[in-house]
């Protein structure tokens, strides 16, 4: 009898771990979609992995992340109602796609362990420089005052004068659209509870670069290049 039982628990055990093993990632086709907070702002990625013959895989990326200039701060102290950043005139976003490859660090290869993978993508983007557009009064006669919509020009428009933001879409149609090139390298922790849904962190840095760019705060000279370091949480799924 203990022998017998014995051999039913090997078997189950044996069984088990061919389960288990279902969940290292390497093997197996996955997608992911992740919340990203970075040094210059947020974004939103999603990830399309698909294994090679050996250890390992490649992957279609795409995302959006807006971009804050340095330092940057919204200040309502010299405005009427508004916060907002002074001398801003444009916002910047980028649209992302590209092609990456994932390299497995250690396996995660029961429910119970962590798995660790270096990653890495590359391709073409769009950035998008939305002018920013204010509601401005000419006057300080709060009994008669009148209210115009206009693009920010700190050279004209005094912070005192600036009632409040426009809505986003004001001014959509002046935005500008240049194509840049987009870089991104990172490690990713994996983790998960059940067979084909895991979760993970994954830490790295972005470089945008883009030819010509826009200026963003007025008076300071226009960035070709913008770097920030990253944390996603992301929320993936083995679909083979």
């Amino acid at each position: 009898m203990l022998k017998k039982s014995f051999f039913i628990l090997l078997g189950l055990v044996i069984s088990n771990q061919g389960l288990f093993a279902l969940q290292s990632l390497d093997y197996h086709q996955h997608r992911t979609f992740g919340i990203k907070l970075h040094s210059g702002g947020w974004g939103i990625n999603y990830g399309y992995f698909m294994p090679k013959k050996n250890k390992g895989g490649h992957y279609i990326y795409a995302g959006y992340m807006n971009q804050k200039y340095i330092n940057e701060k919204k200040d309502s102290r010299e405005l009427q109602n508004a916060r907002m950043v002074i001398n801003k005139i444009n916002n910047l976003y980028f649209f992302k796609i590209g092609y990456g490859q994932i390299h497995p660090i250690f396996d995660r290869d029961n429910r119970s362990s962590v798995g660790l993978s270096a990653m890495w993508n590359i391709g073409p983007m769009l950035a998008i420089y939305k002018p920013i557009y204010i509601i401005y009064s000419n006057t300080v006669d709060t009994n008669f005052k009148t209210e115009d919509i206009a693009r920010y020009n700190p050279a004209i428009h005094s912070p005192r004068n600036i009632v409040d933001k426009s809505r986003f879409w004001e001014g959509a149609e002046q935005s500008k659209i240049k194509i840049g090139l987009h870089l991104k390298a990172s490690l990713r922790f994996d983790w998960g509870a059940y067979e084909s849904n895991f979760k993970g962190i994954e830490t790295g840095f972005n470089v945008q670069y883009i030819p010509n760019g826009e200026t963003i705060i007025y008076s300071f000279k226009p960035r070709n290049v913008y770097t920030n370091f990253f944390a996603t949480i992301t929320f993936g799924r083995i679909t083979d």
